[in-house]
């Protein structure tokens, strides 16, 4: 028993010390090369695919935010100076929404002011506070969406611009803050913004990348033996 283990390891040994063995192990550091590329190409794909849509989700919600906001300052005007709603009502009622959802939600939908002149809700952060100035400088006022890590938990960003396309909502926002500069119509004065938890879809593709590598890996590691 011990002689033909002896046997089968002297013949292990000279295959690998042989051409054919040297040629077998830069094959097989090739295909895990090849398969890690594989997995690689696989997993920026599927996050580019998954961005994307849900980017263009995103902004669809955040347009219909919007919309809803626009028409309500439209109407306002109409109800005069004592309008049963104020017009910190989007802050307030967006705040209250996340409130009702709780710590679990899926996301979390805000709208804050610009920093500095914020009524209700500042930036909630600085990164978020530079893209909406980036919104009132840009004369391409598009969605921006991010992928980032809030705390420990990454997250898809996508901030709208909140522009003031009312009079109305202008000359309510002045009187709230008289101190103030003053706002004009078309002035960016703030954003909706939305974060979705992405780590459950993240740990999926990096499952299934590191199965297309090991299978891929497999299949070509049997080829060349």
């Amino acid at each position: 028993m011990l002689a033909a283990q002896g046997v089968g390891m002297n013949i292990a040994v000279g295959f690998v010390r042989s051409k054919s063995g040297w040629m077998l192990l830069v094959f097989l550091l090739l295909s895990a090369a090849i398969s890690a590329a594989v997995a690689s190409y696989f997993y920026n794909s599927s996050l580019n695919t998954f961005v994307a849509q849900k980017a263009d989700e995103n902004a669809t919600a955040l347009h219909l935010v919007d919309a809803f906001v626009t028409t309500y300052s439209h109407f306002r005007s109409d109800l005069g100076a004592k309008a049963p709603v104020p017009a910190t009502f989007r802050a307030n009622s967006i705040e209250n929404f996340n409130k009702q959802l709780g710590l679990n939600s899926p996301f979390t939908l805000r709208w804050v002011g610009r920093q500095g002149r914020q009524i209700t809700t500042p930036p909630v952060d600085a990164e978020m506070a530079k893209t909406i100035e980036e919104f009132a400088e840009a004369k391409d006022r598009q969605p921006e969406s991010v992928l980032k890590t809030i705390g420990d938990r990454p997250v898809l960003r996508t901030v709208y611009p909140s522009l003031a396309n009312e009079q109305s909502c202008v000359t309510c926002h002045n009187q709230l803050q008289p101190n103030g500069k003053k706002w004009q119509l078309n002035d960016v004065m703030g954003a909706f913004a939305i974060d979705i938890p992405v780590g459950a879809f993240l740990s999926n593709i990096a499952g299934k990348s590191f199965t297309v590598a090991i299978c891929l890996f497999l299949v070509l590691a049997a080829i060349g033996l």
